[in-house]
């Protein structure tokens, strides 16, 4: 051993003479004696390492299933290990080497403590697989790779879905919704009846009877998975009959008659009155535009409803003649309006000749005009004269006439 002596200090020189000078006589009998000493490997040690790393798998699959108890096994694996494995090693080789010089000491210690290192890595190996089973349990999405003991997520595209309503009268409209809506899934709907959909959330209408199977696709953007979800007979559309109807009008009379096809009842609306009958006929006693509208149903209670617009315009029965002859004989001496119940009427009646000059105006019931000119108190000359006549019933129908008329005396 080369020291450089002018770099260190007293004290180590002194060390170093002393380790240079130090001997120790071979002695065969001591040299076994020491070998002996020297702690070897212990079967015992072997199985009882075995046996711990059987009993720690055991308790982490059952930590697996149930995670409720973990930090009462933790306690019991801890138990188990400082049972089995001695905390303190069977043997222990120390050299010690003491220099004293003055009031310096110096003092060297060797210990090997091999099987107590072995029982720490035991603990902690059994600590590591409990946290391990605790991750697993409480996310059953990961799970453990025993390869290469790396963490896989699983996450799959739900197909679940529901529908608003599942039967109705057709058309029927629902809507469909799935129970995960996502931005990153692709969503393909059919819906049983020859159509398709890749809309989230779609609205579809069922035009004919019948039950219908609806199935959902979904896979991620970046995925080849497909889940798939097909529900039998899930949509449930009952026939509808159709109503139809036909009109025929007589003035103010209108007979309407049923031709609707599958339904058992049947309602008419009018303007102002309903009426549940097959077939209707009703008078409509004011001019004027209706709205006409049968509703038939079936035995389901599925119905359809048809309206017509129909324009009604009562005729009066008034007539006025073409001619007269204002000579006092008693036969056709006036000129008005004529037909019955003239009482329920109200007219405004206004004669003028070919210049536009009004020589006769009266109104009420009676407007019969005489064939003198009123404006001057002379027999109107023979000719052609004008009419115009206005009349109003009790029901507040206004009827215009116009004509003209041949005086002839």
């Amino acid at each position: 051993m080369n020291l450089n002596m002018n770099n260190k200090g007293e004290f180590e020189r002194i060390i170093e003479q002393k380790l240079d000078s130090f001997e120790y006589e071979y002695n065969d009998a001591s040299w076994k004696k020491f070998k002996k000493q020297i702690p070897g490997k212990s079967s015992f040690i072997g199985i009882a390492a075995v046996f711990s790393i059987v009993a720690i798998s055991a308790i982490g699959l059952y930590l697996f299933l149930n995670t409720e108890s973990t930090e009462k096994c933790n306690k019991f694996i801890n138990t188990i290990a400082n049972s089995i494995l001695p905390t303190k090693p069977e043997s222990e080789v120390i050299v010690k080497s003491d220099v004293v010089e003055g009031n310096n000491n110096v003092t060297s210690s060797v210990v090997s403590n091999t099987e107590n290192e072995k029982s720490q890595a035991v603990k902690e190996e059994a600590a590591s697989i409990i946290d391990n089973q605790q991750i697993n349990a409480s996310n059953p999405k990961i799970t453990d790779n025993s390869t290469n003991n790396n963490s896989n997520i699983v996450v799959k595209p739900n197909a679940t879905f529901s529908c608003r309503n599942t039967e109705g009268c057709a058309p029927h409209t629902t809507k469909f919704v799935p129970v995960e809506i996502s931005d990153s899934t692709i969503y393909s709907w059919d819906f049983g009846d020859g159509t398709i959909s890749t809309e989230k959330t779609p609205t579809h209408t069922y035009l004919k009877q019948g039950n219908y199977s609806v199935l959902l696709m979904v896979k991620f953007f970046k995925s080849e998975s497909v889940i798939s979800n097909l529900k039998q007979y899930l949509v449930k559309v009952y026939e509808t009959p159709a109503a139809i109807f036909t009109t025929e009008i007589s003035n103010s009379v209108a007979n309407f008659t049923n031709a609707s096809v599958g339904a058992q009842s049947y309602k008419w609306v009018f303007n102002d009155t309903e009426l549940n009958e097959e077939n209707v006929q009703k008078d409509f006693v004011t001019n004027g535009k209706y709205n006409v509208k049968l509703i038939a149903t079936n035995s389901l209670g599925c119905s359809d409803t048809i309206s017509n617009r129909l324009e009604i315009n009562v005729k009066f029965p008034i007539q006025l003649a073409n001619r007269f002859s204002p000579n006092g004989d008693g036969d056709n001496d006036v000129f008005g309006p004529q037909g019955i119940n003239l009482n329920d009427y109200y007219f405004i009646f206004d004669i003028y000749n070919k210049n536009g000059q009004v020589v006769f105006s009266s109104k009420g019931n009676n407007v019969n005009w005489d064939g003198n000119n009123k404006i001057t108190g002379l027999s109107a000359e023979d000719g052609v004269y004008f009419y115009k006549l206005k009349a109003k019933d009790k029901h507040g129908n206004i009827e215009e006439l116009n004509g003209r008329i041949n005086l002839i005396r």
